[in-house]
């Protein structure tokens, strides 16, 4: 029985008839009855209320000293914490596998066994004027040998012995030739032993006349080795002969009507860059 049901009956209790009744003793015993018998339905419905109110929490649980099971919720799923540690480089690879590199071999220069023409003056190395005229030396008396070979004693050795040699002729108008002559020596310690003897194999005095006479005037102007010899003949101007060595080539320049000592150095100098062409000691 609700509430509700509840409320009814005790309204209809209070809307009874009174107690007493004014019109006898038997009406005020109907009245009582009737209210007794309210009065029994009302405590019935109590009593029903009273006993179903604890049945419903028994029936639920609420009075069971029972502890309750824990209620099993599904646990949230951790994230996973993102890891700040740098990835792992991977190994290097190995370097590629081929075939080796050929060894790269240096092949040596190969010293030349001739005079190349490449080693000789040329007109531009030259006073302006000058032509070529080819190579025939065989009629012209100018080497130092020569100037010396009426010296008595005659001096020695006055002449490189060369395994091979090259010539060239210029000229300039028609009285002014100039003459060089390239030796190849043997080897280049055969060459710079050959020039520096040579002052002191020509000596100073030819014969001891006074008449001719030979005065080294400079050295070491050019190339490996340079000398330069003035020859005074007793009359007339004095000639110069001009000595410059490269590694094993060793030159000898004769100028005629140059007495100029300083453009004579500069005409050695020109002859021991292009002796350098024909020999790999440069």
């Amino acid at each position: 029985m609700d509430e509700q049901h509840l409320d009814d009956l005790f309204g209809q209790f209070r809307a009874g008839p009174p107690l007493v009744v004014p019109a006898g003793a038997g009406a005020a015993r109907q009245a009582f009855r009737h209210r007794r018998r309210v009065r029994v339905a009302a405590s019935c419905v109590l009593a029903a209320v009273a006993v179903g109110v604890p049945s419903v929490g028994f029936a639920t649980g609420a009075f069971d000293g029972t502890p309750k099971p824990p209620v099993m919720t599904t646990a949230p799923t951790p994230t996973p914490t993102r890891s700040t540690t740098p990835p792992t480089s991977p190994p290097a690879s190995p370097p590629a596998t081929g075939s080796p590199e050929p060894t790269r071999t240096t092949t040596a220069p190969v010293e030349p066994t001739s005079v190349p023409r490449a080693a000789m003056l040329r007109e531009a190395d030259l006073p302006a004027g000058y032509e070529y005229r080819g190579e025939d030396l065989s009629d012209a008396d100018w080497t130092l040998a020569f100037l010396a070979s009426i010296c008595d004693p005659r001096p020695r050795d006055t002449e490189p012995r060369g395994v091979t040699q090259r010539d060239a002729v210029f000229g300039r108008d028609r009285d002014e030739p100039l003459f060089q002559r390239v030796y190849r020596m043997a080897t280049p310690a055969a060459a710079r032993s050959w020039l520096d003897g040579l002052p002191d194999r020509l000596g100073d005095e030819c014969g001891g006349s006074g008449e001719r006479r030979f005065t080294v005037v400079d050295t070491d102007f050019a190339g490996a080795d340079a000398v330069l010899i003035r020859t005074d003949l007793g009359e007339g101007e004095p000639t110069f002969s001009l000595f410059v060595r490269q590694g094993p080539l060793l030159t000898q320049i004769w100028q005629k009507h140059e007495t100029d000592v300083g453009a004579l150095r500069d005409l050695g100098r020109a002859a021991a860059d292009r002796l350098c062409q024909g020999t790999t000691a440069c």
